[in-house]
């Protein structure tokens, strides 16, 4: 019986580390990618999302302070 692949959500501006963590995660992952914390919330919203790697330096809403983290702890609570 094949099991459905955990989703792994990156949230990173730099286009090389989310290549670089794609490149690692693909083979057992689902993995999505998107390359700011406003463009993560939509993501949030509509997919499964088991895991977040959420960079802490991002311009706009930082991994540190807006509405990403929320968000997840929200997701996961409702889970």
């Amino acid at each position: 019986m094949q099991h459905k692949a955990k989703t792994v959500l990156i949230v990173d501006d730099d286009e090389g580390m989310r290549d670089t963590l794609t490149a690692i995660l693909k083979w057992e992952y689902r993995v999505l990618r998107v390359g700011s914390g406003e463009a993560a919330l939509p993501v949030l919203n509509r997919e499964d999302v088991d895991l977040v790697l959420l960079d802490v330096r991002l311009p706009g809403i930082s991994g540190f302070e807006g509405d990403v983290p929320p968000a997840v702890e929200t997701r996961r609570r409702l889970g």
